[in-house]
């Protein structure tokens, strides 16, 4: 299924997905502070989306007509 992630601000980059987690990385320092998104194409479950090794967010993914 291709799904929006979100990213914390457009300094960070989709650097690798693996075993229900999305690892973020910073690709620069100064940038504005609003919640960008990345389409992934991603199975269904639940993801960690890390920074730094630190759990940001929970992205639950599933069939757009299961509630």
């Amino acid at each position: 299924m291709l799904i929006e992630v979100p990213l914390p601000n457009p300094c960070y980059e989709v650097h690798k997905v693996e075993k229900g987690k999305i690892y973020l990385k910073r690709k620069a320092q100064i940038c504005p502070q609003v919640i960008v998104y990345k389409r992934l194409n991603l199975k269904e479950g639940e993801y960690k989306i890390l920074i730094d090794g630190k759990v940001w967010k929970v992205l639950k993914v599933k069939p757009k007509n299961t509630p």
